[in-house]
């Protein structure tokens, strides 16, 4: 079932015969593309909506690692890795994605260079995401981890002014994951950044009217 897939916007050129074998997966909130430790059995595109990549820790605390969206390539860690998937990978919207047999993508790359080369980029970029994140909490007050967490997260939906707007459906405890404390922490954070204007927090809604109030809390400036 190919019909409903817009293959200018895929980031990775595929055979025709790639083309032909996707299948289209639609999954509800909460519903996971996979778990962490299964072995690696179908690489994802995403088409519409969110998902978030997430792990167990050796203490069993579950932590959110990343925020996926349209665009990005689901699984191919796990297949290059050893066929073991590190994280698990749950929706968070209404999610629509492609899909396909890892054991169709190992038998394509050994005689397609260009499809393995862009996969490497795609595992490469998965690295630099988690470097980005740990960058972000390393040794940083609960406040610039949150604003930084923000400002990353608004700029997902593409290369954003000062002056813009931006409105994110997020769950205070998603925020907390990701930037490595409580959830009272964090909603303390909001109602002061509410009062001050930055934000405007609601339930599993974040609105932040002027994108560069944000950025001034991280130390960037934006045109």
């Amino acid at each position: 079932m190919t019909a409903a897939i817009c293959w200018d916007v895929f980031p990775l050129e595929l055979s025709l015969d790639l083309k032909r074998a996707a299948t289209i997966r639609r999954l509800d909130p909460g519903q996971d593309l996979f778990l962490q430790g299964d072995k690696s059995g179908e690489i994802f595109a995403i088409l519409s909506g969110r998902t978030k990549a997430w792990r167990v820790k050796e203490d069993g605390v579950l932590c959110t690692m990343l925020l996926l969206g349209p665009s990005e390539i689901i699984g191919a860690v796990g297949m290059m890795q050893g066929a073991i998937n590190p994280v698990s990978v749950t929706a968070l919207d209404k999610v629509t994605a492609a899909c396909w047999p890892v054991t169709l993508f190992h038998e394509t790359l050994r005689h397609d260079n260009d499809l393995a080369n862009l996969l490497l980029q795609v595992v490469a970029r998965r690295a630099e995401q988690m470097t980005d994140r740990f960058d972000d909490v390393a040794g940083l007050p609960v406040e610039e981890r949150l604003a930084r967490l923000l400002l990353r997260l608004s700029f997902q939906n593409g290369r954003l002014g000062g002056d813009s707007s931006v409105v994110l459906k997020l769950r205070q405890q998603d925020l907390a994951d990701m930037c490595f404390t409580t959830v009272p922490t964090v909603s303390r954070t909001l109602t002061s950044w509410e009062q001050s204007g930055i934000v405007v927090a609601s339930r599993g809604r974040i609105r932040i009217p002027r994108l560069a109030r944000v950025a001034a809390l991280t130390g960037v400036e934006l045109d």
